[in-house]
């Protein structure tokens, strides 16, 4: 094992017992665990190829409440690979992070995420969880790279990039050979490569009850609110229900019995169920927060606690500290949350009625391995995973009229896309259908661009599909990806519907499509053998008599 003592390192991240597997994901990209049949890495060996980034990393006296094995072994191959990284993992280090109503920057954005499940043993100590940080804040410095924007914004992951072949660029930047107990080919990382999705919170909770949480809540005040109030209140809260995750029984109750005293504070649990919130740097201390982050917050914290009872009263006295600052002045920032008394009348209020304030995690933490495509798994593709026998065999013609309606919804764009959005007109219009790269269009608004994507469908209705690498692309672009799709294509007058930002706004329903290819192998010898016997073939049938 590696001694860290020796090396002189001043940060918490790197003394706290990571480093290990911290270079278990920047050597091989997957947990220790999950690579059964490998040999250990060589750690002074690792640390000899990554010394540079992690001193790097190491001036910025990193904490593990940030930097966990999977956000650093994400950072040690992004440094090597992208030296403008740096500034992100300076600026998740220092806590210089934003956040408005348009989204979080990179480091803001990971920041939220690390910290929604922080000290969460439910998660933290799985090991599918640090693989989840790790292509997450792989993703986030991939679009840091490619979007060369820190100011940014993001309301949903980026797309994470192929581990397998970042970590194989550093092993060729470095000059190293394969090894058993160093870098190993890509095949063994993707063998066991697995793609996870964020863990889901998930509350579900009875209204009847988060009306009987408000209501014993509310006999607390001085003159509380009448039941009509409280159910009005209820009804606004719950129409349309609110996400999941805040969904939490004591920050429902909270809304409700603020909104029935005083109607003016739904602006406040407008922006809070609507996830919107404020953040600005404050010299390298905790960020300071708006309001409804704050109660963005105060949500959290319940929502990973360990005594949950306990949390879901420290959150109604929080909320309502916060709608009495945002009822005094709405716009203020805040470092800190409020504080919640020590002797809190709700505990015993509350104890009676048997609500269950811990939230599902739904994680998949057993997941499978993915398949390659095109049966590299060893496989013919004639056992086990094809389609379902009772699936309809599209026509011969089914490919060749779904090109030709593409085709058409592409040319129409080309004619008439200033008029397709008023944000098109005057706009110059490059066409990049020959790239492959996720989009059909670009469109030059000013210093950056605008992609554009068409679809096509014959009638007034019908469903259209986007492939991986399109919809990969929408999620990295934001709101600088345009889904156009031409409806009733076939008729006399086309009408596109116009999506900005799909990735944000839509929520498709993912397929895996396996299709069995046939290959014909030829020997360059046996080319050479053939083209010489038809050289001399055609040499005997073209001699006189």
């Amino acid at each position: 094992m590696i001694e860290l003592h020796d090396r002189q390192l001043r940060s918490k991240a790197l003394k706290a017992g990571h480093c290990k597997r911290m270079l278990d994901f920047a050597v091989r990209g997957l947990p220790r665990h999950m690579l059964p049949a490998e040999q250990y890495i060589d750690c002074n060996w690792a640390f000899g190829i990554y010394e540079r980034e992690i001193r790097q990393l190491d001036a910025f006296n990193i904490h593990p409440k940030w930097f966990s094995s999977g956000v650093l072994g994400a950072a040690l191959v992004t440094l090597a690979l992208y030296p403008q990284t740096l500034e992100l993992w300076r600026r998740l280090a220092r806590h210089e992070v934003f956040r408005d109503e348009r989204g979080s920057d990179a480091p803001g954005f990971l920041r939220e995420l690390i910290e929604r499940h922080q000290n969460d043993r439910r998660l933290t100590r799985n090991h599918h969880y640090q693989l989840f940080l790790f292509q997450a804040s792989l993703a986030l410095a991939n679009a840091w790279v490619h979007h060369a924007d820190p100011d940014r914004r993001y309301r949903h992951l980026p797309p994470s990039p192929d581990a397998a072949a970042m970590i194989a660029e550093v092993r060729q930047l470095r000059g190293e050979r394969h090894s058993k107990t160093g870098f190993r080919p890509p095949e063994v990382t993707r063998s066991r490569w697995i793609e996870l999705s964020p863990p889901e919170i998930v509350h579900e909770p009875d209204f009847r009850k988060v009306l009987a949480l408000a209501k014993r809540a509310s006999s607390l005040e001085g003159t509380p609110p009448d039941d009509s109030a409280l159910k009005d209140a209820l009804d606004w809260v719950v129409q349309p229900h609110p996400p999941i995750e805040l969904a939490h029984p004591a920050a429902l109750a909270a809304a409700v019995a603020s909104i029935a005293r005083n109607p003016e504070c739904r602006g406040l649990w407008d922006r809070v169920l609507g996830f919107v919130g404020c953040r600005k740097p404050n010299q390298g201390r905790k960020p300071l927060s708006d309001l409804s982050a704050c109660m963005l917050d105060c949500i959290a914290l319940a929502n990973r606690s360990d005594n949950p009872d306990r949390a879901a009263t420290a959150l109604y006295y929080r909320a309502q500290v916060l709608v009495g600052l945002w009822l005094e002045q709405p716009d203020q920032f805040r470092m800190a949350l409020p504080r919640a008394p020590k002797e809190r009348p709700l505990d015993a209020l509350w104890a009676d009625l048997e609500v269950n304030f811990r939230p599902r995690i739904i994680f998949d933490d057993d997941p499978t391995p993915l398949t390659p495509p095109g049966g590299q798994d060893g496989s013919d593709g004639e056992q086990g995973g094809g389609a379902a026998p009772n699936r309809k065999k599209p026509g011969p013609d089914a490919a060749r009229k779904r090109l030709d309606t593409g085709e058409k919804a592409e040319e129409w764009f080309l004619q008439h896309y200033q008029t397709v959005s008023p944000a098109f007109h005057g706009l110059p219009l490059l066409d990049c259908r020959e790239h492959q790269s996720g989009y059909d269009f670009k469109l030059k608004p000013g210093q950056a661009y605008w992609y554009v994507e068409t679809k096509a469908v014959a009638e007034d209705t019908g469903p259209i599909s986007m492939t991986d690498c399109q919809w990969q692309r929408a999620k990295l672009e934001g709101d600088n990806y345009f889904l156009v799709t031409i409806r009733g294509i076939g008729g006399d007058r086309p009408e596109p519907v116009v999506v900005r930002n799909p990735a944000a706004h839509l929520k498709p329903r993912r397929q895996e499509v396996l299709v069995r290819r046939v290959e014909w192998q030829l020997d360059l010898a046996e080319l050479k053998t053939a083209s010489r016997q038809e050289c001399v073939a055609t040499c005997v049938s073209t001699k006189p008599g």
